[in-house]
């Protein structure tokens, strides 16, 4: 912003002064790199006490992300590639009616609207557990 025509010029010729001396700046900059590296070597020194933080993978099975056929709601299954709504109600309503699938071809011959084709779109997807059978004993065989 320009100064009035009768102001008198400032003491410096105009030029605005630096808020710290350029001295100052040095020093700043000097305790500042000093900060840094202390607060590394407490960093450094709590790392060598043995605070090792070890993380427990958990179960060691392999995860499988394919959907259960057997388990999975309509709503997630409708999701799946080559399935809508009408096709994923159709399976899950058998499957409660007649039980589990076995395979990729009892789930087609028991599902109307589900073809080979169909199936082929969606088969990467999902996965057939088997099914769980009650322990057998001594007296039922």
């Amino acid at each position: 912003m320009a100064a009035p025509p009768d102001a008198a010029p400032s003491a410096d010729g105009g030029k605005r002064r630096p808020l710290w001396s350029r001295r100052q700046n040095v020093i700043l900059l000097i305790l500042a790199g000093i900060l840094v590296t202390l607060t590394a070597i407490r960093l450094g020194c709590d790392a060598g006490r043995g605070n090792i933080i070890t993380i427990d993978s958990g179960n060691r099975e392999a995860i499988d992300p394919r959907l259960d056929v057997n388990t999975a709601s309509w709503p997630s299954l409708a999701r799946l590639p080559g399935l809508g709504p009408k096709s994923a109600k159709a399976l899950t309503d058998e499957r409660e009616a007649n039980g589990p699938f076995r395979s990729g071809p009892d789930l087609i011959r028991r599902v109307r609207g589900i073809g080979p084709a169909t199936f082929t779109k969606f088969r990467d997807c999902v996965r057939f557990p088997p099914a769980t059978r009650p322990a057998t004993t001594a007296k039922d065989r």
